[in-house]
């Protein structure tokens, strides 16, 4: 029996069926029939609504893990290294930074000063000297004349 065959014979049975039916129930059957297929088709789009909001959320979540990995590369470390001496870390990272920094070292301790306008650019700097390991024994930060900020502290070579 060939698929179009069989569905002419179904169609033929729901014919024969539909018109034994009063037409008060092949009436209410028609609309009963309307409001289910009504609600599975609202039921689908329902379905693929939510299904795409969780993917525009999932989305959403990988960009901001992406540009938060981005942020995060400059600070990563390839391999173990041996430790760089104070006395060539604290100025390439002063330099990074935008920095001029004033270096004095003596007996694993540093005197440092720099300036800078913004406060944002000096606590980083210092951020980033605290993820090296230097440690910062004593900080001065004052605000100049014209709006810089003057930056003094004692730093410890980390161990």
């Amino acid at each position: 029996m060939t698929t179009t065959r069989w569905l002419g014979d179904l169609n033929q049975r729901y014919q024969l069926a539909m018109q034994r039916l009063p037409a008060r129930d092949r009436r209410a059957l028609q609309a009963l029939v309307f409001f289910l297929s009504l609600a599975l088709l609202g039921s689908l789009l329902w379905w693929a609504y939510q299904y795409h909001q969780k993917m525009r959320n999932r989305a959403q979540q990988a960009q901001a893990t992406l540009v938060w990995m981005q942020a995060q590369a400059p600070h990563l470390r390839t391999s173990v290294t041996a430790p760089v001496p104070m006395n060539q870390l604290v100025p390439s990272l002063g330099m990074s930074q935008g920095l001029t920094i004033s270096f004095n070292e003596n007996a694993g301790r540093a005197q440092i000063s720099t300036s800078h306008i913004s406060y944002a650019v000096l606590a980083a700097f210092l951020s980033r000297l605290a993820e090296q390991g230097i440690q910062i024994e004593t900080l001065s930060m004052q605000q100049q004349t014209g709006g810089l900020i003057q930056l003094q502290a004692t730093l410890l070579q980390p161990v």
